[in-house]
């Protein structure tokens, strides 16, 4: 027997609610990049918001770790505190202890880290297209 590749039509479709969820979710560049270093990391690793922080700030200025100014840094980490970790808890992305300042990947991550490797290149893809016209 040949396998299907034909859709579960039986199974309900995200709503178009969901889907505007996860694409807001993943528009912003700074938890695109989240969602990258944590899919990068061992099973049920736990990172401090420190160490994330350092690693986003080095990532947005092409800049080593140990070269980043703190002022270049504690703003990044206040914006993964207040905003972007907050939303990636929500969406059970990641498991955020905000008391101890920790995050361990949660249950979603893995299917977002999909979605993104592959929506982000597509959308670059579109706009080149677009633009090439």
């Amino acid at each position: 027997m040949t396998p299907s590749v034909a859709p579960d039509f039986d199974e309900k479709p995200p709503s178009g609610e969901t889907l505007s969820h996860i694409f807001h979710l993943l528009q912003s560049e700074r938890r695109r990049r989240v969602i990258w270093y944590l899919t990068h990391l061992k099973s049920n690793e736990t990172v401090t918001v420190r160490r994330l922080a350092k690693n986003v700030a080095s990532a947005e200025q092409n800049m080593p770790i140990p070269e980043i100014p703190n002022e270049d840094y504690r703003p990044v980490y206040t914006n993964l505190v207040q905003h972007h970790l907050p939303a990636l808890a929500d969406a059970d992305a990641i498991d955020f202890n905000a008391d101890r300042k920790v995050v361990t990947p949660g249950q979603n991550l893995n299917a977002l880290s999909v979605v993104a490797g592959i929506t982000i290149p597509v959308i670059a893809l579109l706009r080149s297209e677009t633009v090439n016209k």
